[in-house]
C-alpha cells in the first residue's frame, strides 16, 4: 500500500441536512482516500469533478494507495476558532483518523487537541481501530464532551471473510474490545453496525447477537444501515470475497444487482432491527438509516405503517393510512 500526501483546505466542513449522520452538524472530513480501504466505501473519492479525476488517475497509475493531509490538524484550529454556531463534530470512520496511515502521523490525536482547545465543541469519534484505545486516556479528560464510537461490520464468526472487505482495519473482536474498554473507562459510548451484507451478517440471529453485544457495553446509541450499492460498491465487494475464495458470499449479493432486490434486503433488515428493538432498554436509542426513494412502493408502504427506530434520510413520504403494521 502507498501512502501520498496532499495539502488541502478541508479542516471542519457542514454537514447537509438531509445526511445520514446522526447528531452531528459538522464532520471532520478532508474527502480523500480513507486509510481503511474497505471495498464497500461509498466514497472513494473527492467531493467535487477535479479531486475525482485525480483520484481516478491515482488508482490506475499507482494501484493500491491511501491518501492523507498531514496538515489536517491545523486547518481544524483555524475553522475551531472561526466557525459558528458551535455544535458537534463528527470524526471518521469515513477518512478514519485512527486507520494505520494516518496513525503513522498521529493525526487522532492532533485533530483531537485541535478541537479541545475551544472551551466548547463536542466531539463524536468514530473509528474501525483499536489504535484509538491509545488515546482513551487523553480523552476521559474531556469526557463530557466527547462520545466514542466503534464500526462493527458483523459478528466474530465472520472475522476471517470481513477482513478481506476491511484491509487496514483491526479485527472485529477487537474493535468489541475498543468498545468495551471506552465503556470501563467512563467514557460515552455509541455503535455503528454496518453495512450488514446478505448472507454474511443479515440474519436474525446475527443482528441479535450484535444488538446485544452493544447493550452489554452500555452504549448510548445503536446505529445501522444496509449496503449502499452506488458507484462500483457491490462490483467491487463481490470481487474481493470471490478473489478469497469466499464465493458463496459472494453468489449471496446477486440479489442486490436489482433495485426490488436491494429494497426487499433493506426492508427486511429494517423489520430484523425493529424486533431487536422490542427486547432494548430505554436508554438506548437504535436508528436504522433509510432513504425511502430506494425503496419500492410496497415496501416503503408497509415501512412506512410502523417506522419505529427507522431514521428516514432526506426526508419520507406519508402514506394516508393510519394503520399500524408489526412485524
Amino acid at each position: 500500500m502507498k501512502i501520498l500526501y496532499r495539502n488541502s483546505t478541508e479542516g471542519i466542513s457542514w454537514v447537509p441536512p438531509d445526511s445520514d449522520e446522526w447528531k452531528v452538524h459538522y464532520r471532520i472530513d478532508s474527502r480523500l482516500k480513507c486509510g481503511n480501504c474497505c471495498e464497500f466505501c461509498t466514497r472513494p473519492t473527492g467531493g467535487n469533478l477535479s479531486e475525482a479525476l485525480e483520484i481516478g488517475c491515482l488508482t490506475f497509475l499507482k494501484g493500491d494507495y491511501v491518501v492523507i493531509d498531514p496538515r489536517q490538524p491545523q486547518q481544524i484550529a483555524r475553522d475551531v476558532v472561526n466557525l459558528r454556531p458551535i455544535s458537534q463534530v463528527g470524526l471518521g470512520p469515513c477518512g478514519d483518523l485512527w486507520s494505520p496511515p494516518a496513525k503513522q502521523h498521529d493525526l487522532g490525536r492532533r485533530c483531537l487537541e485541535s478541537i479541545y482547545t475551544d472551551d466548547d465543541w463536542p466531539v463524536r469519534v468514530a473509528t474501525k481501530n483499536a489504535a484509538i484505545t491509545e488515546d482513551i486516556g487523553f480523552m476521559r479528560r474531556y469526557q463530557r464532551r466527547t462520545l466514542v464510537g466503534v464500526n462493527i461490520s458483523a459478528p466474530v464468526e465472520q472475522t476471517k471473510a470481513m477482513s478481506v472487505l476491511e484491509p487496514n482495519a483491526s479485527s472485529i473482536p477487537e474493535r468489541m474490545a475498543v468498545l468495551w474498554q471506552a465503556h470501563k473507562a467512563g467514557l460515552r459510548t455509541f455503535v455503528e453496525l454496518g453495512p450488514l451484507l446478505p448472507g454474511i451478517a443479515d440474519s436474525q440471529s446475527q443482528i441479535d447477537e450484535l444488538v446485544g453485544f452493544a447493550t452489554e457495553c452500555g452504549v448510548e446509541a445503536i446505529l445501522a444501515r444496509p449496503l449502499d450499492v452506488r458507484y462500483t460498491v457491490l462490483t467491487r465487494t463481490q470481487k474481493a470475497l470471490e478473489n478469497a475464495g469466499y464465493t458463496s458470499e459472494a453468489k449471496a449479493l446477486d440479489c442486490l444487482h436489482t433495485r426490488g432486490g436491494w429494497s426487499t434486503y433493506a426492508s427486511e433488515m429494517a423489520w430484523k432491527f425493529q424486533r431487536a428493538s422490542y427486547k432494548l432498554p430505554e436508554t438506548v436509542s437504535l436508528r436504522f438509516f433509510l432513504r425511502a426513494s430506494r425503496l419500492l412502493k410496497d415496501d416503503l408502504w408497509r415501512l412506512e405503517m410502523n417506522d419505529r427506530c427507522i431514521e428516514w434520510v432526506g426526508g419520507k413520504r406519508r402514506c394516508p393510512d393510519s394503520i399500524t403494521w408489526r412485524p
